[in-house]
């Protein structure tokens, strides 16, 4: 289960959705900022970087023979536009890289008066962001978990989690790289080194490497869901690569127990389900609609309920135990898991969600893991 093996009817159903997706996206990022143009001062002298808008982060990139540069990182999702100012310069021409493109030749008072940029916006379909975003301190957190537990089962778990964070992260890390800018200048007629920055990506394979990385986690979801024999093992390995919240809620006002629950699909595929509830002995409960279909991307479902007493003198419960069943589907794949919980807090609690706490796992994998080979659109 560690390697993933693709063939090409495969590679053409990725190809469509992401022609699609791509082309949305790009209609989406040319559209201009209405704001005013944000001021960037880089200040060679005192290497620094300063500007004016706070959804842009700036850093001076630390000079590498007699190049020097900025790095400036649009923090929203829509194109930014930016005047950036190269100030404390020797008086000559230095040749302009811009995300390693050459702009040409400018002097030291044309750089100085700034150079009119713009920080593209998210190329990406949003959907699939939001999944990739959410489902990252999941995976991690369930990797932490198994990754020193020998058993085959989980093993094997742990290695096909390890080949998801790597997607993961090079996926959300790829799409924000796109979404800035790299400044390098030196001496006219100097050869550019090595550049500081990773290399960013057209608009294109940039949607490609999003729309990849959750095809491969709906592939390896689909996978565990019909290999693992351990039930308990199986629902909790989907569920950590699967972006979809409990959360659930209990209160007891006049004796009368009430629960609310409350599921969450951040995943980029829609799901059905239905919640369920371990009803205690002598009670009985007024809920009507528990099941839900085509829930779709950033929408919840949500299911109130009381207790009344089926038995005089029964008992006031604690809590509930609650379930949901979870199906999702991408052809030619499918998923199926529990997500289980107790609801017994007075506020929301999750039954899914890491602790802000956790800690990243290592980024090392471990030796008998083979990435999958990288699908091209």
């Amino acid at each position: 289960m560690g390697t993933q093996h693709y063939g090409r009817n495969s590679r053409l159903k990725l190809a469509q959705p992401i022609a699609f997706l791509v082309t949305s996206a790009l209609l989406c990022s040319l559209a201009a900022c209405a704001c005013a143009a944000a001021s960037v001062i880089v200040d060679v002298p005192g290497q620094s970087v300063k500007c004016d808008d706070d959804k842009l982060e700036t850093r001076y990139m630390k000079p590498k023979g007699e190049q020097i540069g900025a790095f400036i990182q649009n923090t929203t999702l829509e194109p930014r536009e930016l005047v950036a100012k190269v100030t404390g310069l020797k008086d000559q021409k230095y040749d302009v890289y811009i995300n390693t493109e050459y702009l040409g030749a400018r002097n030291a008072q044309e750089l100085e008066s700034g150079l009119q940029l713009t920080a593209s916006g998210s190329v990406a379909d949003p959907d699939m962001m939001l999944c990739l975003n959410t489902v990252q301190p999941m995976i991690d957190s369930e990797y932490l978990r198994l990754r020193l537990i020998r058993d085959p089962e989980p093993a094997r778990v742990c290695a096909t989690l390890q080949q998801a964070i790597d997607w993961v992260r090079s996926a959300i890390k790829t799409e924000k790289f796109h979404r800035s800018v790299a400044i390098v200048i030196t001496p006219e007629g100097r050869m550019l080194e090595k550049a500081p920055t990773p290399t960013r990506l057209e608009a294109l394979e940039t949607a490609a490497a999003v729309t990849r990385a959750c095809w491969l986690l709906q592939h390896a979801r689909a996978t565990m869901a019909s290999v693992i024999i351990d039930p308990d093992l199986r629902d909790s390995a989907v569920l950590a690569m699967t972006p979809v919240d409990l959360t659930t809620s209990f209160v007891v006002k006049n004796g009368k127990p009430h629960v609310d629950a409350v599921v969450t699909n951040c995943c980029n595929l829609p799901i059905t389900g239905k919640i369920t509830a371990a009803i205690p002995k002598g009670w009985k409960w007024n809920a009507k609609n528990t099941t839900f279909a085509d829930l779709k991307s950033g929408k919840a479902f949500k299911l109130s309920f009381d207790l009344s007493r089926k038995t005089p003198g029964a008992a006031v419960p604690n809590g509930v135990r609650m379930a949901a069943t979870i199906k999702l589907v991408q052809d030619p794949f499918e998923a199926q898991y529990r997500i289980r919980t107790i609801a017994r807090t007075p506020t929301p609690e999750s039954a899914v969600m890491p602790k802000p706490t956790a800690k990243p796992p290592s980024v090392a994998p471990p030796p008998d893991i083979v990435k999958p080979p990288e699908i091209k659109p």
